[in-house]
């Protein structure tokens, strides 16, 4: 619940990142996981963003994960959520406005952002349940143009994100936005 009091310092945690206790980087899961994306791609493009929020569930133990991508929608500027695995899958496809939402931020700020209980600050036009309790988002990079954000939600105190998430997030995602890219050009592209 809002929280007026709050301000967007008291939610935003991102300097925990560098001091927690982080995981050794594992490769070869990260390998594995770029090859399952691979391997979906050549099935259907289409479905590489939800792909990349199921693997990056796997992958970090996280309760939800997924990539919203900023759009217009009556005039207004909102994130869609493309992709959605773990808890809040059934919220896919649902938006939040720009401006009442982590992913307004990150983007604002083009930076990786950890939040603790984001909605003491932000007003969410829904009521999400389980509620978060720590979202860590990075932004979504498209031919270096910003164009939405990934994420990966904790609904327990007991998992928090560390660099190692971090990590193998923006690994993933590395991929996922070129293939994402190569899929968006093929269908501006006319057939032959």
């Amino acid at each position: 619940m809002t929280d007026p009091s709050a301000s967007l310092d008291t939610v935003l945690t991102t300097d925990e990142l560098v001091s927690r206790p982080s995981r050794p980087p594992d490769l070869e899961v990260v390998n594995e996981a770029i090859g399952t994306l691979q391997m979906a791609n050549l099935k259907s493009p289409e479905a590489i963003l939800q792909q990349f929020a199921q693997l990056l569930l796997d992958l970090c133990n996280a309760h939800s994960a997924g990539i919203s991508i900023l759009e217009e929608e009556n005039g207004n500027e909102v994130f869609r959520w493309h992709a959605i695995a773990g808890v809040y899958a059934p919220y896919r496809w649902g938006s939040m406005p720009r401006y009442a939402s982590p992913c307004g931020v990150v983007v604002n700020q083009e930076a990786v952002q950890l939040f603790k209980y984001p909605e003491r600050y932000f007003p969410y036009s829904i009521p999400l349940n389980p509620p978060i309790c720590e979202a860590l988002l990075t932004p979504f990079r498209v031919n270096g143009n910003v164009i939405g954000t990934a994420w990966l939600i904790s609904h327990e105190e007991s998992r928090r994100f560390d660099k190692e998430d971090l990590r193998r997030m923006q690994n993933l995602l590395l991929f996922t936005a070129v293939t994402y890219d190569i899929a968006l050009n093929r269908k501006e592209l006319p057939t032959v």
